[in-house]
């Protein structure tokens, strides 16, 4: 069976939980970024309490309910009825045509239906790829997308519409990002400032262009100006204060770290003179408690300058060949098909992989050693990072990337600062592993930003 593709929630589940009463558009590129949002879009709806529904087209059911198990286990949700799942066919092209009237009735019935049955409201998503298929009605879409914005603010449904960017035109994918008031687009929620009223819309595509057209872009224009003007101003003062704190903040991990190394020093004292003594594990584990604590100095020493540095192309195999020898970890194992990489990355781009290789969870049970292989995807390459020992569980992938959170072999803090260096140049990084099998981490490089020999 063919693996399927990662989920990577850039758009996390807080941010689509606070959506409500609002008309949005995911524009992806691929399953893994389709997913990326309408993951979220779901249990964030079940997490406010609300009635949701899933209308799939070119994916079935079980397609969209593995991708929500690979998250959270729905299982409870959907036996109660909480989130159900219809068909294209059985909505948008019901009698073998698109209707606007009966789609938008459609909707107000969800609505009125999950109040109806105490739930503190609607959430509806639908895949649009039945645009496609020409039947009768289809050529509608814009009024459709356009007419759904005069339900606000009376209603409170919220409603996500998913377009597959590779499946549409330029000039209807354009017209979908001004009919929805906000847009994922590459996995970021965003306010759109380009969204236009739907009288204004429908207006236009009947070939008049309303007074309203010019003001609003003449108020829009003067905004963008003053919020420029604005902006220079407070990143100037964030600056200054910037420089402060780090000069602050430097003059204190130094001395903390002085006054560690001193502890270590006795530490490593107290210990040559008390050998079989009964309190000598007491001062083992002191030192290595100090150990630790220089371990997070460093990595807090590194934060402080991730994204302070100009990226540059790193070679991915000299990269890990260095962290190899520095460690005098035997642990990497380049896949023989690896090639030469080339990726733009922050400066602390070897310092982030060095701490995801010293943090890998389980890499003290199962296989040795952690294989590094790096594939190309239609959405970038995936570099990743694979243990054969006992995996993470589900509720530790979800969390095994926040500060603070410890988990085996990982600090807590590591594999934070992993992800902050990544994040800081467009990567993303996920856990993907197989609970009990496998610990995989994947780093996802944007297009443009790699290269392959």
């Amino acid at each position: 069976m063919a693996q399927r593709p990662v989920i990577r929630m850039q758009t996390d589940i807080g941010t689509m939980r606070a959506l409500a009463g609002v008309h949005l558009a995911s524009v992806f590129r691929g399953e893994a970024d389709q997913f990326g949002s309408a993951v979220p879009f779901i249990l964030g709806g079940l997490d406010r309490g609300e009635k949701c529904v899933y209308i799939a087209d070119r994916h079935t059911r079980d397609d969209i309910v593995e991708a929500l198990m690979r998250v959270r286990d729905v299982q409870g949700d959907l036996d109660a009825h909480r989130l159900t799942f219809l068909s294209s066919d059985k909505t948008y092209l019901k009698d073998g045509r698109f209707d606007i009237g009966r789609m938008m009735a459609l909707w107000a019935s969800f609505e009125r239906d999950a109040l109806n049955e105490g739930y503190s409201g609607f959430r509806g998503t639908g895949e649009m790829t039945w645009y496609t298929t020409g039947k009768p009605g289809v050529e509608n879409i814009r009024e459709y997308e356009a007419r759904i914005n005069d339900i606000y603010p009376r209603s409170k449904a919220t409603i996500l519409c998913q377009y597959d960017e590779p499946s549409f035109d330029a000039e209807l994918l354009l017209d979908m990002v001004r009919v929805h008031p906000r847009v994922v687009i590459r996995g970021e929620l965003c306010f759109n400032p380009y969204f236009t009223p739907s009288g204004e819309f429908l207006a236009e595509k009947h070939g008049t262009i309303p007074r309203g057209v010019y003001e609003r872009t003449s108020r829009e224009i003067v905004k963008q100006t003053q919020l420029a003007s604005i902006h220079e101003v407070e990143l100037r003062d964030l600056r200054r204060a910037g420089r402060k704190l780090d000069v602050m903040g430097g003059t204190a991990l130094d001395e903390i770290q002085s006054q560690v190394s001193v502890l270590e020093f006795y530490t490593e004292l107290a210990l040559d003179s008390t050998k079989g003594s009964a309190g000598r594990e007491y001062l083992e584990k002191m030192a290595e408690g100090c150990a630790n604590l220089q371990r997070r100095l460093r990595y807090l020493r590194s934060y402080q300058r991730v994204g302070q540095t100009e990226p540059r192309w790193w070679d991915l195999k000299a990269v890990l060949k260095s962290i190899s020898e520095r460690t005098g970890s035997r642990s990497v194992k380049l896949d023989a098909k690896l090639g030469k990489v080339g990726v733009m990355a922050d400066g602390l781009f070897e310092v982030a992989l060095e701490a995801m290789i010293e943090n890998m969870p389980d890499l003290d049970c199962g296989e040795k050693g952690i294989i590094v292989t790096a594939s190309e995807v239609r959405s970038g390459l995936i570099i990743a990072l694979e243990h054969k020992g006992r995996g993470l569980p589900d509720h530790v992938k979800a969390r095994v990337f926040e500060c603070g959170y410890s988990y085996g072999r990982s600090d807590g803090f590591g594999l934070f600062l992993a992800e902050q260096v990544f994040r800081s140049t467009g990567m993303t990084v996920c856990e993907a592993g197989v609970p009990g099998k496998q610990t995989r981490f994947e780093i996802m490089v944007p297009e443009g930003r790699f290269t392959r020999a």
